[in-house]
């Protein structure tokens, strides 16, 4: 998803910003093809931290 919103030609809001900003702390974007597993396992590490959780509740 951070892919996708990096394409876009207008900026996001904010709270999409700051979690698109914590995916890429952990996950490069994608310049050649890489299996999606590792990246997968690494946000899904942030989700159980917590990390998300003061972006969600603003």
């Amino acid at each position: 998803a951070a892919q996708g919103v990096e394409q876009r030609p207008v900026e996001p809001a904010a709270g999409t910003s700051l979690v698109r900003d914590v995916v890429r702390g952990v996950c490069p974007p994608l310049t050649s093809d890489r299996p999606p597993g590792p990246d997968i396992t690494k946000i899904a590490h942030l989700i159980e931290s917590g990390a998300f959780t003061d972006i969600e509740d603003g």
